[in-house]
């Protein structure tokens, strides 16, 4: 990979990071006003066990799928490696 693509991606990636901060600041502050403190409150405490079940659920995904792409990879079948 050339220098240009890696500072390429690097910028794209950048950006796309600073917009999703941007959509969530804008967000978060919608979500506080149309909640109101007490509604903020039982957010921010269901919030993290939200997060803990997302994380765990899809920990494995990617793992599977490179298992899976590996296995047929070495059984020669690239096509569904592939798909």
């Amino acid at each position: 990979m050339t220098r240009d693509k890696f500072l390429r991606g690097a910028m794209i990636l950048t950006m796309a990071g600073l917009m999703v901060k941007i959509i969530g600041s804008v967000n978060r502050i919608l979500l506080s006003r149309l909640l109101g403190g007490e509604g903020i409150g039982l957010y921010q405490m269901a919030y993290p066990v939200y997060l803990l079940m997302l994380s765990v659920s899809s920990a494995g995904i990617p793992i599977a799928i490179s298992i899976i792409v590996a296995e047929k990879v070495a059984k020669g079948d690239f096509a569904s490696a592939g798909r």
